[in-house]
């Protein structure tokens, strides 16, 4: 899989169901890291391959986000050069084509021509058209793509409103195991990962840049002195989220933790946050924690406040003085947890998964 995150997990699950009917290939960059794990370049398991292209520099560029915009003009023909030749090697095995992420539409017309194969195109964050010569080149590759799937209503009338034909715009929503997410009794989740049973628990969940709102939480915690602040992640400004957990007492810096062992955290907390401060489509962690009957507090951009609703959370603009507001009315409300699964069970099952499956196969 690429970097961790919602997105990556989104394509692990949507991988495992597309697989249950079809042999599947997923190919992918090296995942930049920070930790030097040995991360094979082909890899099978039953009918679904992996196939990661190695990044020069990785390590260097995880460490630096600032570098990316520059390692993406080095990576980005790289990675159409080989989609371009395994798709012309393979052609005859091919159906369809799933590419993820604005960057990759151009190449969705390029893979069209070639094999004469359907192609659609998954946008995860909001477009914005600014007519740099770049966004035209993406619109333009959208607008030839089968179809184009958005992770909420406003994305999908959003990317109608830039020209992509409605019947060809399509919203998708994220799905969650609802077997493997599911509530824990918060005492047992609490014994379980030796946290106090009498203080409550604000929980971040996702990768440690800044267009997750890290900063956010860091000050809302600084704030806080009362209640108890839990950050699981990694990322470019973990070495920042370290020193602040160091000098801030009520703030505690987890580290990365798999999804086996989430559940446990979800159940565990009281509230998460989602201070997303960039137009992100959906936050994956959103649906992870209605499954575990976990209230979240999200910010207001973007796909966001389609997910949450007033009987299993708040929206509140993205900055320090709203959050602390609404941490305080959430710790002095009283959340039903079945409620919230309930609402998970009817809006994030695996009947989402269908929407997809649809667009690649014809049935």
């Amino acid at each position: 899989m690429p970097d961790i995150g919602g997105g990556e997990t989104h394509l692990r699950d949507l991988v495992s169901y597309i697989s249950k009917y079809h042999d599947t290939v997923v190919i992918t960059m090296k995942p930049y890291q920070s930790r030097k794990e040995k991360v094979p370049l082909v890899e099978k398991t039953g009918n679904v391959s992996v196939v990661r292209i190695p990044r020069p520099m990785r390590s260097l560029i995880y460490s630096n986000g600032k570098w990316r915009p520059f390692a993406t003009l080095i990576y980005l023909p790289y990675f159409y050069i080989y989609v371009a030749f395994w798709s012309l090697r393979y052609k005859n095995a091919i159906i369809a084509f799933h590419l993820h992420g604005l960057l990759l539409a151009p190449l969705c017309v390029f893979l069209k021509r070639i094999t004469g194969r359907k192609c659609i195109i998954s946008v995860h964050f909001t477009f914005k058209r600014g007519g740099k010569i770049l966004e035209e080149v993406v619109l333009w590759g959208l607008r030839r793509a089968d179809h184009v799937l958005a992770l909420s209503e406003l994305e999908k009338e959003n990317l109608i409103k830039l020209g992509i034909p409605r019947e060809k715009v399509l919203k998708f929503t994220y799905w969650v195991d609802l077997e493997s997410f599911k509530p824990i009794e918060r005492a047992i989740a609490r014994e379980k990962l030796g946290i106090d049973k009498s203080i409550f628990m604000v929980l971040f969940v996702g990768r440690l840049i800044e267009e997750k709102g890290i900063d956010i939480v860091l000050e809302v915690a600084k704030n806080m002195e009362k209640i108890e602040f839990y950050i699981i992640g990694d990322g470019p400004l973990r070495e920042k989220v370290l020193k602040s957990s160091s000098e801030i007492k009520n703030l505690h810096y987890v580290g990365p933790v798999d999804n086996f062992s989430l559940p446990s955290w979800y159940s565990a907390s009281n509230v998460l946050v989602v201070p997303s401060t960039s137009e992100e489509g959906f936050g994956r962690v959103i649906i992870e924690a209605f499954a575990c009957g976990i209230p979240v507090i999200g910010s207001n951009l973007g796909g966001i406040p389609e997910a949450i609703q007033p009987h299993v959370g708040k929206i509140v603009s993205p900055n320090p003085q709203e959050f602390i507001k609404a941490i305080s009315e959430v710790s002095k409300s009283s959340y039903s947890r079945w409620e919230i699964r309930k609402y998970a069970e009817e809006r994030f099952g695996l009947k989402n998964a269908e929407t997809i499956l649809r667009c690649l196969i014809d049935y």
